[in-house]
C-alpha cells in the first residue's frame, strides 16, 4: 500500500477565493499527504486518545451511534497539481474523501451512500464526479440512513493514489448530526450567499447578498468589508480566526463591519448609494479614520447562524462589551423598493454607527423622545446620480452626530439601551422630500419583511416542482431546491426598476445620462427628473441571452414595463446605455438592447411601443455616437465596410454582436412595415432589407483557411495570419480567445453551418473545442498580459475550450444541434449541469460570473427543458429536464406550463430525449415556439440513458432560414460604388465616413459602379445609402443610373427628407419604374435638390 500521512497544518498557502494560512472552520485544519504511487490509502483521523480533539476535526465521532436522521458533513481542498507536462495532474488531489469504519467492519461507503450530488463517497468515484474544484473548499453532505444503527469505530480520511503526482489536500469541517430540512416553500428556499464564496481571481458567482424585493429600487447588504465598493461580503475570503468565541473553542469565523443600502451591479462595476448602518458592542465605539475603525467594531458571526433569504436577512452577532464580556446582537435585515429595515435586539446597552462611503452633504439630525430623524446627501460614486438619505432610529438614548459635511468617515455614532432597536432608511435620487416620504412610509421592520416575503411569494410561487422525494435523499433535496429557488431571486433581482412614487399617483426618476455625469451625453435641456419608471442596472451583453427571455416566459406584463423603462434611457437621453449602472458605462461590445427588445417582440411581451422600441434600435444601427459610452463603437468606417476593424479595440466582437443586434433590429423594422406603420424619417423597406443583410456580416470576419473569426486591419488584411494561434486570448475577442468566439452566430445557425462548408464540418470545429484544453497559461493571456479570472474558470470547468463559466460560450453547447447532433449537445449540457453548479452550501453554485441573474437564467432554462438559442425567434430548443414533473404558472395563462418526464430519473446520470408530447400531440422538431407555451401547456419527454436520434432531421431556424423563405436576399451587403468622377468627391466612397463634401441645391455629383468579373458592369439594385454629416428636417434630391453607352435614367427622387441625427446613414429603395431591358449600370448621378452635407455615398448589389 503506498504511504501516507495525515496531520494538523497551518492551511493551505493558496486559494483564488478563500482566506489563506487557516482552514474552513479549523484554524488548523488537517493536511493529506500522499506520494506517488498506484495504491489507495486509508488513514484514521490524527488525535490522542480516543481521536481527534477539534470539533471541526471529528472530535467526539468514535463510538457515536448514528441516527436515521444523521447526516455527515466534511470539507475538503485539493492543492492543484503540477500540470506542466499532462493538464489532467491538475486534479490529481480530487480522488478524496472521508469515510466511516463502523462497528460491524464495514465501511460507510459500501452501504450504498452518496453525497448530495449523486457521488459514490470513494474516493476514486468522487475523483470520477469532477465536481471538486481544486484550490478551493469543497463541501460534501451524505445522508446516513443506510446505516442507522451503527456506531463509528473509526474515521478515515481515503485517498486514491495518482501513479506520478504527489498529492496534497486539507480536510477540515468534520462533523456529524441531524440535517436540515427541506425548505417547505421557495421563498425559504432561496440562499442569497450563493456566489458569494468569490474574488477577482475566481468566481463562483462574484454575487453579494442582496435583500430586495422583486425588481426593487434598492438592495439591503450584510456587509464584511463596508470599505469595499466591489466585493462588500464574502463568504469565507474575510474571514479570520476568533480566538475566544463565547461558546465552542477558537474557530475560523467572518465579521459583519454593517448592514448597507446597496444598488450593486456587478463588483467590476462598483456600488453607488452605499449608506451603512453598523452595529457595536461599546457604547463609545473608536473615532479612528473609517477603515480602521470599521474593523474594529465588526462583530463576528457564525454561517450556520445566517437566515440568508431574498425577503430578510437574519444573523447572530458577537463581539465585546466594554467590559471586554462576549455579548450578541440579533439583527435582521429587510428592504422595501426604495428603503430598507433593519431590527436589532441587544443583550446589553452598545451603539449604532452611522457610516457610509463618499461624502456626506446638507446633514440634518434631530432626536426627540428616543427617536433620530436624520437626513443628507450621498455623493459616493462619479458618474452617479447623488442619493438622498433619510434615517429613522428608535430606542435612542444619545447621539454624537456632525452637521458638517463629511468626507470617506463616519457621520458618528447613537448610543442605545439594551432590547430592540429599529432603524429604517429611504432613498431617493430625486429629492429629499421623496426620500423623506419613503421613509415615513415604512411600518417596523417586522411587517416590512412580511411585505417582502409576501411580494417574493407571489413570483416563487408560481413555480412549484412536484414530488421532491424523487430528487434523490435529503441533502439532494435542499441542494436542488436552493439552486432553483435562488436562481430564481437572482433573475428576479434585476433589472431594478428606479421610478419613485409621487402624491397623487405616478412615478418619476432622475435622469442617469445628464447632470449625473461629469460630462452629460443628453441634450441640451433634457429634463433631469422625468415621468415614469427607469429600468437600470443591467448589463444587456450578458442578459439578453437568456435574463431577458425568461423574465418574458415568467412574466410577460412585468417584462413589458420593464422594457418601457429601458426604453426611457433614450427617451429622454437619446440611447440606451450598453450598461446601465445606472447611466452608460463604456463597458462591452454590441447595443444588446437592441436584440433584448427584438426578442421581447418574438415572444409577443405586451406594454412595448414598439416604433419606440425600433427607433432606438435604428439610432445604435446607423449613427455614429456622440460618446464612447453609448452605441457602437467604430460604427464609422464599420457601416461601410461590414466589420468593425482593429482600429476599435475588439473590433471583432464588435463585429459579431453587431449582427446579432442589427438581425434583431430588421426583425422590429419588419414588425412594423408589415403593420404598415408610417415613421418619419425612416423608409422601412429598405432599412428592413439593409439590417438583415447586416446580420450576416459576421461571415466577413470569418477565415477560411483557419476556419475561426479573425479581426481585419483598417486595410482589411487579417489582423494574424500565418502567425495564428486560437489559444491566445483577448486582442479581437472580449473576455475569450478564438475558439470563445468560433461559432458566435447564434441567429443564423445555418449560415454559420455553411461558412464552415457543411453541417458535419460544423460539428467538427465544435469537437475540437470540446477536446482542446484550456491551460490558462500566462502565455496565452494575449493583448491582457495576465491570466484573467475567466481564463481560470475556462480551465477549471474542464471542458476542453467550451467555458460556459462566462456568457460568450452560453450558446455553443446547443450550436451542436445545427449539426443535428442533439445527442451531443444533450450530453454536454448534462455534464454542465452536473458539475458546474455545486457548491451552493459553501456561498459558491456557479462556475463564473453571475451576472444580473443571466447565469442563473441560463440553469433555469436548461433543467426546464428549453432554451432560446436563436435570439428573437420566438423559440426554445428542447433539452432533457433536470425534474420528474415542474410547472409554472404565467400571470395571465389559461393553464400551468408543465413540464413531466418519465423513463430513467433526470439528473442521475446522462439523459436523452426518446419522445416529446406537447398537449399530448407528438413533437419531433428540436425547436418549439414560444406562443404554444405562453398560455399554458403540457410538455411531457420520455427519457432514455441512451442516445436516441431523436428530431435529428431537424433544425433551429434563424436569420438565413428566414431571409430564403421569404425570397429576400441573403448574402452580406457589398457596396458597388468605387470611384467618384470629381476626385473632390472621393470622400463620398471612400468607405470611411469622416469627411463632408457639401453639395449646393441643383449640384451633382457622378459616382463609378463596380464592374464585376466578367467585365459587365453591376446590375441595378433598388437600395442604396446616404450618410449626412449634419441633421437634416428637409433634404431633397435625385439619384439617377449612367448606362456605359451614357444614357441616364431616374431612379428616385425624394423630398422633405430627414436625418434626425448628424452623422447618421440612412438606406432607401428607389422608387422609380425601371422598364425591361434598361442596360446595367456604369455609374449613377446624385443630384442636390438642397443642401447636402454628405459623408458616404453607396449602392448595393441585389
Amino acid at each position: 500500500m503506498t504511504s501516507g500521512e495525515i496531520r494538523p497544518g497551518s492551511g493551505p498557502a493558496f486559494s483564488p477565493t478563500s482566506a489563506t494560512g487557516q482552514g474552513l472552520l479549523s484554524p488548523q485544519p488537517l493536511l493529506l499527504s500522499v506520494p506517488a504511487g498506484q495504491a489507495s490509502v486509508a488513514l484514521p483521523l490524527p488525535g490522542v486518545g480516543d481521536g481527534p480533539t477539534s470539533s471541526f476535526l471529528g472530535a467526539g465521532l468514535v463510538g457515536r451511534r448514528i441516527r436515521a436522521e444523521d447526516e455527515l458533513t466534511f470539507a475538503v481542498l485539493p492543492e492543484a497539481g503540477d500540470a506542466t507536462e499532462d493538464p489532467e495532474r491538475r486534479w490529481a488531489a480530487t480522488a478524496v474523501t472521508v469515510d466511516l469504519l463502523l462497528d460491524d467492519g464495514t465501511r460507510l461507503s459500501a452501504h450504498g451512500v452518496t453525497d448530495q450530488y449523486g457521488a459514490a463517497l470513494d474516493p476514486e468515484a468522487q475523483a470520477r464526479a469532477r465536481r471538486t474544484w481544486v484550490d478551493q473548499w469543497n463541501l460534501r453532505t451524505v445522508a446516513l440512513r443506510p446505516a442507522a444503527g451503527r456506531s463509528i469505530a473509526q474515521v478515515q480520511v481515503r485517498a486514491a493514489a495518482h501513479p506520478e503526482a504527489h498529492i496534497r489536500c486539507w480536510i477540515d469541517a468534520i462533523a456529524i448530526g441531524p440535517g436540515a430540512p427541506v425548505p417547505r416553500s421557495l421563498v425559504d428556499a432561496v440562499d442569497i450567499r450563493r456566489g458569494t464564496h468569490s474574488s477577482g481571481e475566481f468566481s463562483r458567482g462574484n454575487n453579494a447578498p442582496l435583500v430586495c424585493v422583486p425588481h426593487g429600487g434598492l438592495f439591503g447588504l450584510p456587509m464584511t468589508d463596508a470599505s469595499a465598493g466591489n466585493w462588500p461580503y464574502s463568504y469565507q475570503a474575510h474571514s479570520a480566526v476568533d480566538p475566544s468565541p463565547r461558546h465552542g473553542e477558537p474557530r475560523v469565523r467572518p465579521q459583519l463591519q454593517g448592514f448597507g443600502t446597496s444598488h450593486l451591479p456587478s463588483p467590476w462595476m462598483g456600488d453607488r448609494g452605499v449608506f451603512i448602518l453598523a452595529p457595536a458592542l461599546s457604547s463609545s465605539p473608536t473615532s479612528a479614520p473609517a477603515d480602521e475603525a470599521r474593523r474594529r467594531r465588526a462583530l463576528w458571526f457564525d454561517h450556520a447562524e445566517e437566515s440568508p433569504h431574498a425577503h430578510q436577512y437574519q444573523v447572530r452577532l458577537e463581539g465585546e462589551d466594554d467590559a471586554g464580556r462576549r455579548r450578541r446582537i440579533e439583527a435582521a435585515l429587510t428592504a422595501t423598493h426604495h428603503g430598507i429595515g433593519l431590527a436589532l435586539d441587544y443583550e446589553v446597552p452598545g451603539s449604532l454607527c452611522l457610516d457610509h462611503r463618499g461624502r456626506m452633504e446638507n446633514l440634518s439630525w434631530q432626536l426627540e423622545d428616543g427617536v433620530l430623524l436624520l437626513e443628507g446627501t450621498l455623493h459616493d460614486r462619479e458618474d452617479t446620480p447623488a442619493q438622498h438619505v433619510a434615517l429613522r432610529v428608535e430606542g435612542v438614548t444619545a447621539a454624537q452626530l456632525s452637521t458638517e459635511d463629511v468626507a470617506a468617515g463616519l457621520c458618528g455614532h447613537l448610543t442605545v439601551g439594551a432590547g430592540h432597536v429599529e432603524a429604517v432608511v429611504g432613498m431617493s435620487s430625486v429629492s429629499p422630500a421623496l426620500a423623506r416620504a419613503h421613509r415615513d412610509g415604512l411600518p417596523d421592520v417586522a411587517t416590512m419583511g412580511a411585505r417582502a416575503r409576501q411580494s417574493w411569494s407571489a413570483v416563487l410561487d408560481r413555480m412549484q416542482v412536484a414530488e421532491p422525494a424523487l430528487l434523490g435523499d435529503v441533502p439532494a433535496q435542499r441542494d436542488r431546491l436552493t439552486t432553483l429557488a435562488s436562481s430564481l431571486y437572482r433573475v428576479w433581482a434585476y433589472p431594478q426598476r428606479s421610478g419613485e412614487p409621487v402624491d397623487g399617483g405616478g412615478l418619476v426618476h432622475r435622469a442617469v445620462a445628464g447632470e449625473a455625469l461629469r460630462i452629460p451625453i443628453t441634450p441640451d435641456g433634457a429634463p433631469e427628473v422625468a415621468a415614469g419608471e427607469l429600468t437600470v442596472t443591467n448589463g444587456f451583453w450578458d442578459t439578453y441571452r437568456t435574463e431577458w427571455p425568461l423574465l418574458a416566459l415568467l412574466d410577460p406584463v412585468r417584462t413589458g414595463e420593464l422594457a418601457d423603462g429601458l426604453l426611457a434611457h433614450a427617451r429622454h437621453g437619446g440611447w440606451v446605455p450598453r450598461w446601465s449602472a445606472p447611466g452608460p458605462c463604456d463597458m462591452m461590445t454590441g447595443t444588446s438592447s437592441d436584440i433584448v427588445l427584438a426578442d421581447l417582440l418574438a415572444r409577443q411581451v405586451p406594454g412595448v411601443n414598439w416604433e419606440e422600441a425600433y427607433r432606438t434600435a435604428a439610432r445604435h444601427a446607423f449613427t455614429a455616437p456622440p460618446d464612447d459610452r453609448v452605441g457602437r463603437k467604430g460604427l464609422r468606417p464599420a457601416i461601410f465596410r461590414g466589420h468593425v476593424d482593429t482600429a476599435t479595440d475588439e473590433g471583432l466582437s464588435w463585429t459579431l454582436d453587431n449582427a446579432i443586434n442589427d438581425a434583431g433590429a430588421a426583425l422590429l423594422a419588419r414588425h412594423l412595415l408589415e403593420a404598415g406603420a408610417d415613421l418619419p424619417g425612416h423608409d422601412l423597406a429598405a432599412e428592413t432589407e439593409h439590417l438583415e443583410r447586416r446580420g450576416l456580416a459576421y461571415q466577413d470576419v470569418f477565415h477560411p483557411e483557419h476556419r475561426f473569426f479573425i479581426g481585419r486591419r483598417p486595410d482589411g488584411a487579417w489582423r494574424v495570419d500565418q502567425d495564428f494561434d486560437p489559444d491566445v486570448w483577448g486582442h479581437d475577442y472580449t473576455e475569450t480567445n478564438a475558439w470563445g468566439t468560433r461559432v458566435t452566430a447564434p441567429h443564423d445557425p445555418l449560415g454559420l453551418a455553411e461558412l464552415f462548408g457543411s453541417e458535419a464540418a460544423l460539428g467538427e470545429a465544435l469537437d475540437e473545442i470540446l477536446d482542446r484544453p484550456e491551460l490558462a497559461r500566462e502565455e496565452t493571456s494575449g493583448s491582457y498580459g495576465f491570466v484573467i479570472h475567466e481564463q481560470r474558470e475556462a480551465r477549471d470547468c474542464r471542458q476542453g475550450m467550451l467555458a460556459l463559466s462566462n456568457q460568450p460560450a452560453h450558446h455553443m453547447p446547443f450550436m451542436l444541434m445545427a449539426a443535428g447532433r442533439h445527442d451531443d449537445a444533450h450530453r454536454v449540457l448534462g455534464d454542465a449541469l452536473d458539475r458546474l453548479f455545486v457548491g451552493s452550501d459553501l456561498g459558491q453554485g456557479h462556475p463564473g460570473d453571475e451576472d444580473n441573474g443571466e447565469m442563473s437564467a441560463w440553469w433555469l432554462f436548461v433543467s426546464l427543458g428549453l432554451y432560446p438559442l436563436v435570439p428573437a425567434s420566438g423559440e426554445y430548443v428542447l433539452t432533457p429536464p433536470r425534474w420528474r414533473s415542474i410547472s409554472l404558472q404565467i400571470p395571465g395563462a389559461s393553464a400551468p406550463l408543465r413540464v413531466t418526464t418519465d423513463g430513467p430519473l433526470p439528473g442521475a446520470g446522462p439523459r436523452f430525449i426518446q419522445e416529446v408530447l406537447l398537449d399530448a400531440e407528438p413533437w419531433d422538431r428540436i425547436s418549439v415556439p414560444h406562443a404554444r407555451l405562453r398560455d399554458g401547456a403540457h410538455l411531457h419527454i420520455s427519457l432514455s440513458d441512451r442516445p436516441q436520434g431523436w428530431a435529428s432531421d431537424t433544425r433551429p431556424g434563424g436569420l438565413s432560414d428566414r431571409l430564403r423563405a421569404a425570397g429576400r436576399p441573403d448574402t452580406p451587403l457589398r457596396d458597388a460604388l468605387t470611384a467618384a468622377q470629381d476626385p473632390a468627391h472621393a470622400p463620398l466612397v471612400d468607405d470611411v465616413g469622416q469627411t463632408a463634401v457639401e453639395l449646393a441645391p441643383g449640384e451633382s455629383v457622378v459616382l463609378e459602379a463596380l464592374r464585376t468579373e466578367d467585365g459587365t458592369t453591376a446590375r441595378r439594385t433598388p437600395l442604396y445609402t446616404l450618410s449626412s454629416a449634419r441633421a437634416e428636417t428637409s433634404a431633397s434630391w435625385q439619384l439617377h443610373g449612367i448606362t456605359a453607352a451614357g444614357g441616364e435614367l431616374l431612379l428616385d427622387e425624394r423630398t422633405d427628407e430627414r436625418f434626425d441625427q448628424p452623422r447618421s446613414t440612412r438606406p432607401f429603395l428607389t422608387r422609380a419604374p425601371v422598364p425591361p431591358g434598361v442596360p446595367d449600370w456604369a455609374a449613377v448621378r446624385l443630384t442636390a435638390g438642397t443642401a447636402l452635407a454628405l459623408e458616404q455615398v453607396e449602392l448595393f448589389l441585389d
